[in-house]
């Protein structure tokens, strides 16, 4: 699974590193999955066992993997906080209907209100953030989250959520792409609430608009300086590269930084511009003028996410 870019800047530890962070962001790795032994990786890439057991020791620290022996490199599970919540609830069911019972009030009734109490503190007080660096992209995989989970959910960019009160913190659980989880446990203190890691695709409607352009249209895509050179946005762009496999686009990453006016694209030979959520962020006005030209990395949540989220919180449905 380990290509290595012997020409790269980057590491050839961090380039493992964020292969593994870029195979778990887009769910091409998952819990319990075992990585490739390291003398595999080595014969596989050339890259000396060393320099592999760093990578391997570094995804332990963080969090990504446990290093088992015997086992190798296997890829980390969610801790279970949820064993035994529907023999809790049964037991709460059956202590307070003897009690509406011994009120007279009607049991439908009294449920219908009690939900719609719920939902209203939900919404007011909701349990789940939903973060990301990109605030645009932080919203929208929250309201996937809503949607398909019928919850609220607050969405922050990872800047918000820094201002964020302690005692908020600790009492609420958090979902990430599974790319910047690391970034997320750094910033919160050690008694944080749970952190959900989230793995996406590119979103099928993006795709079919990409599609629908001319065979061999060139396209640019847009990213930020500093994202541009790192091993993930490399990843992400092969990604989508493969995504659009058969239409034969010639396809040339940007830096927003090295442009003197982005909205200028549509005048250039370009046929349509594919702009990183980041770069979205810092001109979606202009952006959303022409979408015709300007299409947003868009993502979609990879059910296997929205399943442990479902799991974790106790909801039934």
């Amino acid at each position: 699974m380990f290509h290595y870019n012997r020409d790269s800047e980057i590491p050839a530890h961090t380039q493992i590193i964020e292969q593994v962070k870029v195979a778990l962001a887009l769910g091409r790795l998952r819990a319990g999955d075992v990585l490739p032994s390291i003398r595999a990786v080595e014969a596989a890439t050339g890259i000396g066992r060393m320099i592999v057991r760093k990578a391997y020791q570094k995804l332990d620290e963080n969090g990504f993997v446990e290093l088992k022996h015997g086992k190798g490199a296997v890829v980390a599970a969610l801790p279970s906080h949820n064993d035994d919540l529907i023999h809790r609830a049964e037991k709460l069911i059956s202590k307070y209907a003897a009690e509406i019972d011994r009120e007279g009030l009607d049991f439908v009734s009294f449920s219908r209100l009690f939900h719609q109490r719920m939902l209203a503190r939900d919404s007011a007080q909701p349990r789940l953030i939903c973060t990301d660096p990109s605030a645009v992209l932080a919203d929208e995989l929250g309201k996937q989250i809503e949607e398909r989970l019928r919850i609220s959910v607050r969405c922050l960019s990872l800047t918000e959520l820094d201002s964020l009160d302690d005692t908020v913190v600790r009492s609420t659980s958090f979902a990430i792409n599974y790319y910047y989880l690391q970034e997320l446990r750094e910033l919160l203190p050690n008694d944080h609430g749970r952190i959900f890691p989230l793995s996406w695709s590119y979103a099928p409607g993006l795709l079919e608009q990409v599609r629908s352009l001319p065979l061999g249209s060139e396209l640019c895509v847009l990213y930020t300086e500093s994202a541009i050179g790192g091993e993930g946005t490399q990843l992400a762009f092969q990604e989508l590269r493969r995504s659009l496999e058969g239409r034969s686009f010639r396809m040339h990453p940007l830096a927003l930084e090295r442009i003197d006016d982005p909205l200028a694209l549509a005048d250039r030979d370009y046929r349509a511009a594919l702009i990183s959520n980041r770069v979205w962020d810092l001109h979606q006005s202009g952006f959303e003028k022409r979408p015709d030209f300007f299409f947003r990395l868009a993502t979609r949540l990879n059910k296997q996410s929205l399943e442990e989220i479902k799991t974790e919180l106790g909801l039934v449905y």
